[in-house]
């Protein structure tokens, strides 16, 4: 296996490259997009330490956003451009990028062209969520006809890492709040490349790392990238779930503080309540949030919500409406992960 170390441009893009002795696919592993999430980036780094590729290519840019990292902030702390310094934009918001452009953009464009010409088989983009939350794979919206038999590859890869999947947000609020311009909706949609983003739950943990590479090393198993002798556990999942989807429970000018009643990974039914809402005073009830239909709880917001426009619960739920007939339900409580059609 031969390894190559190097700082790929004019913003100096780390780029680990480790080569099999024989050919084979092409996997590219993306971490550190957002200066704050840590775990992902452990993840890369583990990976590269552990992992001997025997056919084909791992890619691995462990550290995107070196701005943010080095800070400790999501977005790129400073954009030089031609209207002069500035606060930088999030970098995962700015894909497919621009060259002529100020820092954001041109780093942006310099990764997304970086990873679309070495034609890679998946690429695997690791995050972290809000805290707390649990491990779950997003698969993009494809916005075009080929993009759909991207997103079906995609899905295919994200079954195989092991964690829950479910579709992104529906397809107007998809674009609206810009995930198009993800990294993974910019290859799904544009280079037409399968791409998923892995969220390693919320605030670090050995554990996240642990299950962030572990599939990693089940994706490049399923590649045949490894040696035959080389054993993987698999995260367990249910293969056989329905279709869901990303969906937020939000509550419209709210400011003040939540009490939730439910945790991540958890599931619930129809109209249960999530959480209460309190004046910012927290001395008076002034509303509750109920689910709208069956779900996974992927995520909680803040105790104290001062956006108005942050989501109070991220959950996954189902594509469509299940007609749920008595005795059926029992199947869907060990509905761990998803599958997903688009």
């Amino acid at each position: 296996m031969q390894i190559t170390k190097q700082l790929i441009g004019d913003t100096r893009i780390p780029f680990v490259t480790m080569k099999g002795d024989k050919p084979g696919r092409r996997v590219v592993v993306v971490s550190g997009m957002h200066g704050g999430e840590l775990t992902g980036m452990k993840a890369a780094h583990c990976l590269i330490e552990i992992v001997n590729i025997a056919r084909g290519t791992l890619y691995v840019i462990p550290s995107a956003n070196a701005q943010g990292i080095t800070l400790g902030m999501r977005n790129a702390p400073i954009d030089l451009g031609w209207r002069g310094i500035r606060e930088g934009d999030d970098l995962n918001r700015s894909f497919v990028g621009r060259y002529r452009s100020g820092t954001t953009k041109r780093l942006a464009w310099q990764i997304y062209n970086l990873v679309r010409d070495v034609n890679p088989t998946v690429v695997i983009d690791l995050h972290n969520w809000v805290d707390p939350a649990t491990n779950f794979a997003i698969i993009d919206r494809p916005l075009n006809e080929r993009a759909c038999f991207a997103t079906s590859h995609a899905e295919a890869f994200a079954r195989v890492f092991g964690v829950p999947m479910c579709h992104d947000l529906p397809r107007a609020r998809y674009v609206a709040v810009g995930h198009d311009k993800s990294l993974t909706g910019a290859l799904v949609n544009h280079a037409h490349i399968p791409a998923f983003t892995v969220e390693l739950g919320g605030a670090y943990s050995a554990k996240n790392v642990f299950i962030g590479v572990t599939g990693l090393l089940n994706v490049l198993k399923h590649c045949n990238m490894l040696t035959e002798d080389v054993w993987v556990p698999r995260i367990a999942q249910n293969e056989n779930a329905d279709a869901m989807r990303l969906e937020e429970v939000c509550k419209k000018g709210f400011q003040g503080e939540v009490r939730y009643w439910v945790k991540p990974g958890q599931l619930v039914v129809a109209d249960a309540q999530l959480a209460t809402l309190f004046s910012a005073n927290h001395d008076c009830v002034i509303g509750y949030a109920f689910a709208k239909q069956v779900g996974i709880i992927l995520a909680l917001g803040p105790k104290k919500h001062q956006t108005k426009s942050e989501p109070l619960v991220t959950m996954a739920v189902c594509e469509r409406r299940m007609p749920w007939k008595k005795g059926e339900f029992g199947r869907f409580l060990d509905c761990q992960s998803a599958s997903t059609s688009t």
